[in-house]
């Protein structure tokens, strides 16, 4: 047993020995990584220090050539824009000559569509007259047609009718005859003879109703076609007069369009020789005074 605990004694010793022995080494390794830490941060403050001074260096270059490229781009930007300038001048001029051309062109094209327009307005006229001389004409032709139906019915209602009178007395004098001559029995045969001939009296009378009839419907389709005649007459005035006041109109308008194109012109002869740029809509018509004038003229 004391020779197990000398043992023990001996591992122990030595395992503190060897305890003791790591400590120590790590803590001399430890010292040795702290200063090569310490080195290390040093050079790296060294180079970053460099570092900066570097970039201060060449960021005050690149501020100076900035200040230089920026006066370099003034001066080219004050040459293209006195080159702009005078493009711009040339280009105003070329507008205007295009503006001044474009309106006489304009205003050619307007009076060669006018006259187009007041041939075609003739040619219109010409044409609704002839119509409406024909639409009367027609309808005087219809009118008689009317009349002369009419006429003709008259004409075979009295003819029908005094047909129907010697019938008539025809067959009374017939009957008076017979009536001579034979009795009762004849009588009555007479008597039915009658009745069927009042029947056939009525049916003419039914058929000269009907006659009648005819002739007031005749009537009635003649009153409804003058109808129509009157109708077509005021229709015929209210187009006419519609078709005036739409010139007067398109009158206004083209005046109204010239007034505004020689506005312009002035406009552009005053920016010209003023070299200041307004808005053509207050010198053409500042308050819409111009429209007014026109109006005032006309009436």
């Amino acid at each position: 047993m004391r020779a197990i605990a000398r043992k023990e004694r001996e591992v122990a010793k030595k395992l503190e020995a060897v305890r003791i022995e790591t400590e120590a080494r790590i803590a001399k390794e430890a010292a040795i990584r702290d200063a090569e830490r310490k080195k290390k941060v040093e050079e790296k403050l060294k180079k970053s220090q460099a570092i900066l001074k570097e970039i201060e260096r060449k960021g005050e270059e690149s501020r100076l050539k900035a200040i230089e490229k920026e006066k370099r781009i003034q001066a080219i930007l004050e040459v293209k824009k006195a080159k702009k300038k005078e493009e711009i001048r040339i280009a105003r001029e070329k507008a205007e000559k295009r503006i001044a051309a474009a309106l006489e062109a304009n205003n050619a094209k307007q009076r060669r569509k006018r006259e187009v327009f007041d041939e075609k307005q003739v040619l219109v006229e010409i044409r609704k007259k002839e119509a409406v001389e024909e639409e009367k004409v027609k309808i005087v032709k219809d009118i008689e047609r009317g009349i002369k139906a009419q006429e003709e019915v008259q004409e075979r209602i009295k003819y029908a009718a005094s047909i129907r009178m010697e019938r008539r007395q025809k067959i009374i004098d017939h009957r008076k005859e017979k009536e001579k001559y034979y009795g009762v029995v004849r009588k009555e045969r007479l008597e039915k003879v009658a009745k069927q001939k009042l029947e056939n009296e009525l049916d003419e009378i039914a058929r000269l109703e009907n006659c009648a009839r005819i002739q007031r419907m005749h009537e009635f389709h003649r009153l409804q076609l003058m109808q129509k005649t009157q109708k077509d007459d005021q229709r015929f005035q209210q187009i006419k007069a519609t078709r005036k006041q739409l010139v007067e109109t398109r009158k206004r308008n083209a005046w109204e369009s010239f007034m505004r194109k020689h506005h312009i012109r002035e406009a552009m002869e005053q920016m010209k020789i003023t070299g200041k740029f307004v808005s053509l809509d207050d010198i053409i018509d500042p308050g819409g005074s111009r429209r007014g004038s026109f109006s005032d003229e006309e009436d």
